[in-house]
């Protein structure tokens, strides 16, 4: 028989006598027991079946939410499972070893072995660091709405918010090529993300402002000195010449 809505199975017209239940699940016994049936009856069989419930930890110590498990046996994947929260639940899953994988953006952070017979909890510890990178412009002022890359195998990208700041909640133990960019303006630098890395990192680009979406940078700010100096030189030049050495300021 097959179980129903219910988590259960029944059996009709069985005579009178001794019988032995095996249960099957995904493709394992997982509970066999003798019962004696005298009459209608109904019996509640115990299986060898858990499901794990995992909890992730960053290397500050804080919960990590929105992230998928696999779990293997034997190499072969039994399923694929993702949280938005910090608590992932798995369905029963028969007693067994297994290899349990942690993926974050579909990046494997962390691969162990679990026995399911001896516990159902698990917390794993990952190696990753919330990142926190401000932008700034060449007078330290913050930029807003500036985009932040951090980049190796895998992308990571965020904007800088009202405060210069691109925020980045669980980066992995690597090294990275951090890209700030904004219209033509672009700086580049490695940057190692480990247990003793900085939260913070600081980082200035050669911009004085950003009108309108576009950004002034500083070469901009120089040729527009220059070229003011110039207009400037010339308006004097034309003064003295007009008013015969003399200066004239109207």
């Amino acid at each position: 028989a097959h179980l129903v809505n219910n988590n259960s199975a029944v059996f009709k017209n069985l005579v009178k006598g001794e019988y032995i239940i095996t249960i099957d699940y995904m493709g394992e016994e997982v509970a066999r027991e003798v019962i004696r049936v005298e009459r209608d009856s109904t019996f509640t069989i115990r299986t060898r079946v858990r499901s794990i419930e995992i909890k992730a930890l960053n290397a500050k110590g804080d919960l990590v939410q929105n992230y998928t498990a696999a779990v293997y046996s034997n190499n072969k994947i039994i399923g694929k499972w993702h949280t938005e929260s910090d608590t992932l639940r798995t369905p029963p899953l028969p007693f067994n070893n297994y290899t349990l994988v942690i993926l974050l953006n579909n990046h494997e952070v962390w691969r162990g072995n679990i026995n399911l017979k001896e516990s159902s909890k698990i917390i794993v510890p990952l190696k990753l660091m919330p990142i926190i990178i401000k932008v700034k412009n060449i007078f330290g002022a913050p930029l807003s709405k500036v985009s932040v890359t951090l980049k190796n195998n895998n992308t990571w990208s965020a904007l800088t918010d009202s405060g210069g700041r691109a925020v980045f909640n669980n980066i992995p133990f690597e090294n990275y090529t951090l890209t700030v960019k904004i219209g033509d303006a672009l700086t580049t630098e490695n940057v190692e993300i480990n247990a003793s890395s900085t939260q913070f990192i600081s980082v200035q680009i050669p911009v004085v402002a950003v009108i309108g979406g576009f950004p002034i940078l500083a070469v901009h700010a120089q040729i527009f000195i220059l070229a003011l100096a110039i207009l400037i030189a010339v308006i004097i030049i034309w003064k003295l010449i007009r008013g015969r050495g003399e200066i004239v300021i109207e």
